[in-house]
C-alpha cells in the first residue's frame, strides 16, 4: 500500500540483542514496484531474537531527523520488551513524551505480547491479536488507517461494489491459492486498469535460521492490485476469479472547501478581495480540483470540520456556522476536515480585505465632434475630475492607473479603445475618442455614452467608483436619405417582344454634405427585383444605367427570353433597392411600384405556338395507335420457331420419328404502324411430298389467316384441322396458332401444330 512519495524503514528487533547502533534492516520505496518491495521482505532472512527496546529507541531517533507530511512509528511484536524488565509504565512514559509530529501504532501478536495504552489525543494507537486471521485483519486496519483508506462492501456473489463518493483509489485484496485480478468496470463497460500488475501476497516458506521446526500460515495467499484514476460514483464490476474472500480498500477523491457567506445568505465567490465586514463561515466537502460538492455518505462517517482564522495577525479557531468578523487587510483561512476517524484533508484560502471608497467623476470639459467626407478630427479631449473624500495627493496620483472607459457592444462599431491620460492636475483625466483608422462607410456615427470605470488600490485601499458620459459626435457626411420616382412610361408587347423607348426614372434624395462628381461617380447601381414570383415568371432583369443628373437612375425592363405566346402579359410590381457601398455609406433604401404594360398581341398571334404543340401532339397520339391492338393486329405470341411435326408410319417396318418445322416472322410488318404482322410456316420435313410454304397474316387475338388458300385448293393429301381446302378457293380461311396442320403420303403422316 505505500504510496509512490512514501518510505518504510524496516528494523529488526534481534539487531539489536547486542547493539544499540543498528540501522533499519531494510529500506522500502513507494516509488519501486510494489512486487519488488514483497519480494525484498521474503528475501531477508535473520536470527530470531529477544525483544530489545533499543529498537524502538533507534527508529524513533531516525524518524525524528525526517522531514514528511506524516511520521508514523509502527511497532509489531509478539514479546515483552526485555522479557518483561521493561515496565509498561515506563514504555508508555516513552511514547507519551513523543514528537507531535510523529503517529504512533502499536500491534501486539500472540497471548505474550506486550501492551500499551492507546490515547488518541495524542495519536498513540494500541491493537490486540492473537490468532493468523486476526493479526491480518489487524494489519488490513492499520494499514487503511495509515494510508488514509477504508474498506467497501462487496456484493461477492456478483462481483460488484457501489460508492456515491468520487474515489481516488481502489485497492482490490483477494485471497485464495488461485487469485487473478483483472480490471473494473464501470456501468457503461469502461475498463479501468491497475497502475501495475497485481501483487502476489503470501505467506513466508522460510523462518529465522535459528528454528528448526515451525508452522506456515499456508492460509494466508492472496493478491492486491492498486488502481488510481478519477472514479465517479455509481456501480462498478470487479474482474476477480479464485478468490475465496475479496476486500476493496478505498481513497475518496475529496478535498475540503471553505464557504463564506455574506449578510443576506449568498456565497461570497470573490477569492482574492473581500470586503471588511460580518460573515459565516460553512465547510464542506468537494471532489479534488473542482467546485463539485460531494454529499455527505456513509462512506465518509461523521465529518468534522473546523478551521484556524488569521486576520491581520489575529488568530481564533471556528466551526461551521461561525459568525466571524473580518477587518481590511489580510485573512488567511486554514480548513480542516476529519472523516472516517483516522482521515482528514485540509486546504488554504487567502484573502486581501479592503474597505471601499466610492469616488465621482465631474466632466469638466465635452467638446462635440464632427465626422465628414474629409474625415474626423478628435484630437481635443474630454476633460473629467474624479472626486474622492479627502482629495487625491499628489503622490497617490502618481500611483494611480487611469479609469478604464468603455461603451456597448452594439456602439462598439467603428471605435477604437478611448485613449485616457492622466493630466499634470492631481484627478483630472484627459479621455480622447479614438477612430479605427478612417471613418467606416459602414457606420453611421451618432452620440454615443461611455462608461467611466475605477477600480484600484490606493494606498492598500481599494477605490471604487463609476459614471456615464455623453460623448456628442454629428456624421455629416454624404448620405442617401430617400428614393422617388421621375417617370413612370406604359410598355407596349407586340409579336416582336416588348417595346422600350423611354426608361422608368427613379431619383436618390441626399443628405449630409452636398454631393459632389467624384461621390456621384463612386454610387453604385440601384438593384431592380420583383416582390413576387408571378412576375418573375414573366419578366427579365432591368438594365440599370446612371442618368446625367446627380442620384438619376434610369431603368429599362425586359421580357424573360421566349416569348409566352399563350399568356396575356399584364402590369408588374418591382422594387428598386439602393444598398450603397464602393466607397460609399451604405443605406438600404427601398422604393416599390408598377410598371404599366399593354399586350398588344391578336388572339391567334398569342395561341399560333400552342397550335403547332396541339397538332404535334395529335401526330404523335396517331403514330402510337398504329402499333397498339385494335388499330395493330400481331401474329399470335405463342407460335414456335421450330414446331414438332410428327411423322406417323403408314406402312410396315418404318418407324414413327419426329422433325422441326420452321416459323418465320416478316419484321417489317411489325414495325409498320397499322399494318397487320405476316409471315411463313414449313410444316412438313425435308424429303416430305411438296407442299408449299403456308403464308400467314395476323387476324387479331390468337388467330390468323392462311392468305395463300389456293396453293392448297383441291389437294386431297393436305387437310386444316381435318378439313380439306375445295377446288377453286381462293379466300383466306382463319385458323389458331393451335390447328393441326397434316399431309398425307403412302408411307408417313405428317402432323404439325404451329404452338407446340
Amino acid at each position: 500500500m505505500l504510496g509512490e512519495n512514501d518510505t518504510m524503514n524496516i528494523y529488526y528487533m534481534s539487531d539489536f540483542d547486542y547493539s544499540t547502533t543498528a540501522g533499519p534492516k531494510l529500506i522500502l520505496y513507494g516509488y519501486d514496484p510494489q512486487q519488488t518491495n514483497i519480494s525484498k521482505i521474503h528475501s531477508t532472512v535473520s536470527q530470531a531474537g529477544n525483544t530489545p527496546f533499543n529498537a524502538v529507541r533507534k527508529a524513533y531517533a531516525d524518524l525524528q531527523k525526517e522531514q514528511a507530511d506524516e511520521k508514523w512509528l509502527v511497532v509489531l511484536t509478539d514479546g515483552e520488551f526485555e522479557d518483561g524488565r521493561l515496565s509498561r509504565t515506563e514504555v508508555d512514559a516513552f511514547f507519551a513524551a513523543k514528537d507531535s509530529d510523529i503517529l504512533v501504532m502499536y500491534l501486539g501478536m500472540g497471548e505474550n505480547a506486550g501492551e500499551i495504552t492507546e490515547n488518541l489525543q495524542s495519536s498513540i494507537f494500541f491493537e490486540k491479536a492473537e490468532t493468523n486471521s486476526q493479526i491480518l485483519q489487524k494489519i488490513t486496519d492499520i494499514c487503511t488507517r495509515i494510508f488514509n483508506s477504508d474498506r467497501l462492501e462487496v456484493n461477492v456473489s456478483a462481483k460488484t461494489i457501489e460508492f456515491d463518493v468520487p474515489m481516488a483509489e481502489l485497492m482490490i485484496f483477494a485471497q485464495g491459492a488461485n487469485v487473478s485480478i483483472g480490471g473494473i468496470q464501470d456501468a457503461s463497460g469502461k475498463e479501468y486498469l491497475s497502475v501495475s500488475e497485481p501483487v502476489a501476497v503470501q505467506y513466508s516458506e522460510t523462518a529465522a535460521t535459528n528454528y528448526s521446526s515451525f508452522t506456515v500460515a499456508r492460509n494466508l495467499k492472496g493478491s492486491i492490485a492498486t488502481f488510481k484514476d478519477d472514479f465517479a460514483e455509481g456501480k462498478y464490476t470487479l474482474e476477480v476469479s479464485g478468490a475465496d474472500t475479496i476486500e476493496v480498500y478505498y481513497k475518496p477523491n475529496v478535498e475540503v472547501a471553505a464557504y463564506l457567506m455574506d449578510a443576506f445568505g449568498a456565497e461570497v465567490t470573490a477569492k482574492s478581495n473581500l470586503k471588511r465586514g460580518e460573515y459565516i463561515i460553512r465547510f464542506g466537502l468537494v471532489k479534488a480540483g473542482t467546485e463539485q460538492k460531494v454529499s455527505d455518505s456513509r462512506l465518509l462517517g461523521t465529518v468534522e470540520y473546523s478551521a484556524e482564522i488569521v486576520n491581520n495577525g489575529k488568530t481564533y479557531g471556528a466551526v461551521s456556522g461561525d459568525h466571524i468578523s473580518i477587518d481590511e487587510g489580510s485573512l488567511d483561512i486554514d480548513a480542516f476536515a476529519h472523516f472516517l476517524e483516522y482521515n482528514y484533508v485540509a486546504t488554504h484560502l487567502s484573502y486581501s480585505v479592503f474597505d471601499d471608497k466610492v469616488i465621482g467623476f465631474v466632466t469638466l470639459d465635452s467638446p462635440s465632434y464632427t465626422v465628414s467626407n474629409s474625415g474626423a478630427d478628435f484630437s481635443a479631449p474630454i476633460t473629467v475630475e474624479m472626486q474622492v473624500d479627502g482629495g487625491i495627493t499628489l503622490e497617490q496620483w502618481v500611483e494611480m492607473t487611469a479609469p478604464k472607459v468603455s461603451f456597448e457592444a452594439e456602439e462598439e462599431a467603428g471605435y477604437g479603445p478611448f485613449r485616457v491620460e492622466k493630466s499634470m492636475v492631481p484627478g483630472t483625466f484627459l479621455i480622447f475618442p479614438v477612430l479605427e483608422g478612417e471613418p467606416s462607410i459602414y457606420h453611421r456615427y451618432e452620440d454615443i455614452e461611455v462608461q467611466i470605470d475605477f477600480d484600484g488600490t490606493v494606498d492598500e485601499a481599494r477605490w471604487n467608483g463609476r459614471t456615464s458620459l455623453p460623448v456628442h459626435i454629428s456624421d455629416v457626411r454624404t448620405r442617401v436619405s430617400d428614393l422617388s420616382f421621375v417617370s413612370s412610361p406604359e410598355y407596349k408587347v407586340t409579336a416582336n417582344g416588348l417595346t422600350v423607348t423611354e426608361p422608368l426614372i427613379i431619383k436618390a434624395e441626399f443628405t449630409g454634405e452636398p454631393v459632389t462628381p467624384e461621390y456621384w461617380e463612386q454610387m453604385v447601381l440601384l438593384d431592380a427585383d420583383f416582390p413576387d414570383s408571378e412576375s418573375r415568371a414573366f419578366y427579365g432583369d432591368f438594365t440599370v444605367e446612371k442618368g446625367s443628373e446627380y442620384g438619376t437612375f434610369l431603368l429599362y425592363p425586359s421580357l424573360k427570353p421566349g416569348l409566352m405566346n399563350y399568356e396575356i402579359y399584364p402590369d408588374f410590381r418591382f422594387s428598386a433597392v439602393y444598398s450603397g457601398g464602393n466607397g460609399t455609406i451604405p443605406c438600404d433604401k427601398t422604393l416599390e411600384g408598377t410598371v404599366r404594360v399593354n399586350d398588344t398581341r391578336s388572339w391567334l398571334q398569342r395561341h399560333v405556338q400552342l397550335l403547332i404543340r396541339i397538332g404535334i401532339i395529335l401526330a404523335i397520339v396517331l403514330l402510337v395507335l398504329g402499333y397498339i391492338p385494335p388499330f395493330k393486329k400481331y401474329l399470335p405470341r405463342r407460335l414456335k420457331r421450330r414446331p414438332i411435326i410428327s411423322c406417323t408410319a403408314n406402312i410396315h417396318g418404318v418407324h414413327d420419328v419426329q422433325a422441326s418445322g420452321k416459323y418465320r416472322k416478316n419484321m417489317a410488318t411489325t414495325f409498320i404502324p397499322y399494318k397487320a404482322e405476316t409471315g411463313t410456316i414449313k410444316f412438313v420435313p425435308p424429303g416430305a411430298p411438296p407442299v408449299p410454304v403456308l403464308r400467314v397474316k395476323a387476324a387479331g387475338g390468337s388467330s390468323m389467316w392462311i392468305t395463300n388458300t389456293k396453293a392448297y385448293a383441291g389437294r386431297e393429301d393436305v387437310s386444316f384441322n381435318g378439313i380439306h381446302i375445295e377446288e377453286g378457293q381462293h379466300r383466306p380461311i382463319r385458323i389458331s396458332a393451335a390447328a393441326m396442320l397434316s399431309v398425307d403420303s403412302k408411307a408417313m403422316t405428317y402432323t404439325c401444330i404451329p404452338n407446340q
